[in-house]
């Protein structure tokens, strides 16, 4: 297993704040509004200067709509919660549809359900 240094994990989260606040078309000041810190705050986290605590973090999360497992690094790919989030509105959707066939289509409904799942599974496979 691969040693990350401190001073090389403030810079990559540093780097994803930076690209998420860009991303929105934010300037430092207006994403430390928008979240209530510092501006100098942002600049140094940015930078790898500091490292936000946990709060902040979350902060950051909640504002950008990433985890914060893709902040620190350990989720590397944001679609993965993406495509969580669609797939729970699906299941939803399906469980709602269930509830309004009759009887006698269930079994089709179940089967076809299984299908989905399957390609689903196979898809999030290959993230």
């Amino acid at each position: 297993m691969e040693t990350i240094k401190a001073n090389d994990f403030r810079i990559d989260l540093g780097k994803r704040l930076r690209g998420l606040r860009l991303a929105k078309g934010l300037k430092q000041d207006e994403l430390a509004e928008k979240i209530s810190i510092a501006r100098g705050s942002i600049g140094n986290y940015e930078t790898g200067a500091r490292t936000p605590d946990a709060e902040i973090l979350l902060k950051f999360a909640d504002f950008f709509d990433v985890s914060a497992d893709y902040l620190l690094g350990i989720r590397e790919d944001q679609k993965e919660r993406e495509f969580d989030k669609r797939l729970s509105s699906l299941e939803k959707e399906i469980a709602e549809l269930k509830g309004q066939v009759s009887v006698r289509h269930e079994a089709d409904i179940d089967e076809l359900i299984k299908n989905i799942t399957a390609k689903i599974n196979r898809s999030t496979q290959q993230l």
